[in-house]
């Protein structure tokens, strides 16, 4: 057998803007420490990062999916309604709270995120590190008046009164901890 002639093929943008991004960090440092003068990857020209061209589901497709998803279940509809009318990501709307939506102003504030890592829940800031405040339609708020209404009813039944501290999307009868990340795959 004999191997394939060798090809050389470019790195691609990303590849070259990670690669940069490791040697300048390795440099800074070095330059830090005086081991060298200057950092000569500061005047290295970095090829621009593309911008992102989402394919969003069309008006139609998004219908489907949220069909699909009420009829599987009642939170499941909301989460991907939500994920559908906010744009938020899946660890902010697992992160929020009741208290987090405003009805009579008509907003949803997504203050913070949840993740996991090593099987520990963790609630952090957003990706961007900012409060965003989405503004609802009032079918949006009818929906999440009437899924604080049935949460309510579970707690009374639990013999507690419904907590607006409580997590929307929880696994908890109590609604006191988030719905793992891992086991949330939003299909949009």
């Amino acid at each position: 057998m004999k191997c394939k002639p060798h090809v050389c093929r470019p790195f691609s943008r990303s590849t070259v803007r990670q690669i940069h991004a490791i040697l300048s960090g390795a440099l800074d440092t070095a330059v830090r420490w005086e081991w060298i003068p200057s950092n000569p990857a500061s005047v290295a020209k970095r090829p621009k990062q593309q911008a992102p061209r989402p394919h969003p589901p069309t008006a139609r497709e998004a219908a489907r999916i949220v069909a699909a998803a009420w009829e599987e279940d009642l939170q499941w509809g909301l989460f991907v309604w939500l994920v559908l009318v906010t744009g938020a990501r899946r660890g902010e709307l697992l992160a929020l709270r009741w208290s987090d939506i405003n009805s009579d102003a008509g907003v949803i504030e997504v203050r913070r995120s949840y993740t996991q890592r090593r099987g520990k829940g963790l609630e952090k800031d957003t990706k961007t590190h900012q409060i965003r405040r989405v503004g609802l339609d009032p079918d949006t708020l009818e929906l999440l008046a009437e899924a604080w209404e049935a949460f309510g009813t579970a707690m009374a039944r639990l013999g507690v009164k419904a907590d607006p501290s409580a997590f929307i999307f929880s696994y908890q009868p109590d609604h006191s901890k988030p719905c793992n990340p891992d086991a949330i795959n939003a299909p949009v």
